[in-house]
């Protein structure tokens, strides 16, 4: 009869020390990406718009495709940083995924585009494009890391749990089966006692 509460005592106990998988450096990266995103979207954005007021670009599709792909880039960058965290900090693999693959894309081109491509090009673009694709690429590698992480911690954690339960199961079947076994025998013994006295 007491075997219920003190499992559940010990599962408590287990699940309060859990171990926790969010990766710090992940959750650095993330937490310095976000200032610095922060002053790459307000000089880049400056600068590309001094470039199309002030100079006159050879190619026509340069300059149509050149702010479209900075408001791209604006539009998802700080929503990727949120899921990015949030995914982090709650372990959850479905917003650390969502964060991954808005890193590769559009993230990733559109930056490899507005470091290297642009036909008109100021000195900060590149060593400023640079960082920020440095940014990326660690993203990148530690989130994969870390979900690989999550992924396995989750998957022993159900099998864990799966095993629990069938345990659990296990214990409240014998203790029913042993909970009818006394009362038949109470009942035998009652019944034969009844029958001694009726006899005298």
């Amino acid at each position: 009869m007491r075997a219920m509460p003190m499992r559940r005592r010990r599962k408590g106990r287990e699940s309060s020390m859990r171990e926790i998988k969010s990766s710090l450096p992940l959750a650095v990266a993330i937490h310095f990406n976000v200032f610095y995103s922060i002053a790459y979207a307000i000089v880049v954005g400056r600068l590309i718009v001094e470039k199309r007021r002030r100079f006159r670009f050879e190619d026509e599709l340069q300059r149509t495709v050149l702010l479209p792909i900075f408001v791209i880039w604006l539009i998802v960058e700080f929503p990727r940083l949120r899921l990015g965290r949030a995914g982090n900090s709650a372990e959850s693999i479905p917003r650390l995924s969502s964060f991954i693959l808005l890193t590769i894309f559009p993230q990733l081109p559109a930056l490899i585009y507005l470091t290297y491509h642009q036909e008109v090009r100021f000195p900060l673009d590149g060593p400023a494009g640079r960082i920020m694709l440095i940014f990326l690429s660690c993203e990148v590698v530690l989130g994969a890391a870390a979900l690989r992480s999550f992924v396995r911690h989750q998957t022993d954690e159900f099998y864990r749990n799966f095993r629990w339960e069938r345990e659990k199961v296990r214990e409240e079947k014998e203790r029913r089966e042993a909970e009818v076994l006394y009362w038949s025998r109470d009942l035998l013994r009652g019944g034969g006692g009844g029958g001694g006295g009726d006899s005298r």
